[in-house]
């Protein structure tokens, strides 16, 4: 029997002295990851153009862009009618001008809206989407009352 307890004691004299690392210094390496942030917020003010008369820079919304990407990021925007407002029932078209942030977009094919070689603050950049247009006319003629729209399909992408 005190053989055995013997045999025990050592054995736990062992165990605890390969698990004890003691020393005069120790290390601690303290780990995290940020995972990648590349998002648009689109801001759809509902406005509805009224098309019987010109109008200049009406602010029909916002974007917002955030990225945390080290090579910078690319916002392209598309329009479903190539910058045209398209009547629902009739299928007659009316071209509008679009700027955002103040630059003028082509929308006759996808266009750049921001090519940044940096990242953004956490809080991103927005800027206003504004739209003009003259007065409503097709094939010389007034428009049809009808109610126009175009889809305007933002995307951003990492470099």
């Amino acid at each position: 029997m005190k053989k055995l307890i013997l045999v025990l004691v050592g054995m736990f004299v062992v165990s605890l002295t390969a698990h004890a690392q003691w020393s005069n210094t120790g290390t601690l390496t303290i780990n995290g990851t940020m995972p990648a942030i590349i998002q648009i917020n689109i801001t759809d003010n509902s406005t509805a153009l009224s098309l019987d008369s010109a109008a200049t820079g009406v602010v029909v919304g916002s974007i917002s862009e955030r990225s945390n990407s080290g090579t910078g990021y690319v916002v392209t925007v598309e329009s479903a009618n190539l910058g045209e407002l398209v009547g629902g029932t009739y299928g007659e078209t009316f071209a509008y001008s679009l700027s955002i942030g103040g630059a003028n977009i082509d929308l006759t094919s996808p266009a750049t809206v921001s090519d940044s070689t940096s990242r953004t603050s956490a809080t991103g950049i927005t800027k206003t989407i504004d739209v003009t247009h003259g007065v409503g006319e097709f094939a010389g003629n007034m428009l049809a009352a009808d109610t126009y729209s175009d889809v305007l399909t933002f995307t951003i992408a990492p470099k």
